[in-house]
């Protein structure tokens, strides 16, 4: 866990994180940025695991960059205003990345995933490739405010983008 307290930068790079009982890698603040790790299996399926379990959680300002996720329940949460940039995020139980108001989902490759590959409220969601999911590829919720835009989306099943209201 790396938190935010003095807005200093920190990177945390290059780390192999897997089969950890809750998150993988959890990260939020300013000037905190994870890159290039490759983060899986949060927990073994039916002994560890449980519904909220995430690869990388990040909150607050911080930044997801370049990072290999999958095989996790969320591959992504972001549960603070941060921004999740150039990830693969793949084979996920749930959704690929799951964003708050105020975060941003740009540049991602998110295909495969158990239900949808991008779910939420983020505030921009743009440039992102997107495809294979079970149930859809874009799901945004409560959030009239958002930016959807330049994304590709191919979706044999299910909606390609799902917008609802509040």
């Amino acid at each position: 866990y790396a938190g935010d307290g003095s807005n200093l930068p920190f990177i945390v790079s290059n780390n192999l994180a897997y089969d950890n009982y809750t998150y993988n890698l959890e990260i939020g603040g300013t000037g905190l940025t994870a890159t290039g790790n490759t983060v899986y299996e949060d927990g073994a399926v039916a002994s560890k695991e449980y519904s909220s379990e995430a690869g990388i959680v990040m909150s607050n300002g911080a930044v997801v960059s370049n990072n290999t996720v999958y095989g996790n329940v969320i591959g992504i949460d972001m549960v603070g205003a941060s921004t999740a940039t150039g990830n693969q995020v793949h084979n996920n139980s749930t959704y690929g990345i799951e964003g708050v108001t105020s975060s941003i989902v740009t540049g991602n490759v998110v295909y495969a995933n158990g239900t949808w590959g991008i779910y939420g409220a983020p505030a921009t969601v743009s440039s992102n490739l997107v495809y294979g999911n079970t149930s859809g590829g874009i799901y945004l919720t409560n959030d009239y405010d958002a930016s959807v835009v330049n994304n590709t989306v191919y979706q044999t099943t299910g909606n390609a983008f799902r917008l609802d209201g509040r």
